[in-house]
């Protein structure tokens, strides 16, 4: 199972960038009319959508970025969501796939973007092995 800890939002709709929101089991978004909120649940529904999620750029790209940004071969990233893998099958596929330990397995981010491309990464990678080649010095 993997749990959502963390998103962010940017240049989707009328959410130019809401910095990284904490999430649990429960989460609460609170602000005032017309502040994002309903633009936060779509973009992070949109990261996986059950039904129709298609992206409109016309209607998703916030309005100021559209005529830069619709035919853009290098197209924006409007959502980055980070996952903690619980699933310890999950993470021993991991394993055998990366040679990697699991703990820097655990935290998956993964993003969309307009054009509906997907990445996956592990953050925790990245910084082990910069920390790895540092101490090697």
């Amino acid at each position: 199972m993997m749990h959502l800890r963390r998103f962010l939002v940017q240049n989707f709709r009328s959410v130019l960038d809401s910095g990284w929101i904490e999430s649990d089991a429960v989460t609460t978004l609170v602000g005032v009319n017309e502040a994002g909120k309903s633009n936060l649940l779509l973009a992070l529904w949109k990261m996986n959508p059950a039904s129709d999620g298609k992206i409109n750029k016309l209607e998703d790209i916030p309005r100021s970025k559209y005529a830069q940004w619709r035919d853009d071969e290098d197209p924006q990233i409007f959502i980055s969501c980070e996952f903690e893998i619980t699933d310890e099958s999950l993470l021993d596929q991991l394993v055998s796939l990366t040679g990697c330990d699991k703990e820097v397995l655990k935290i998956t981010k993964v993003t969309r973007n307009f054009n509906g491309g997907r990445t996956v990464g592990f953050p925790n990678y990245i910084k082990k092995t910069l920390f790895d080649r540092y101490i090697d010095k």
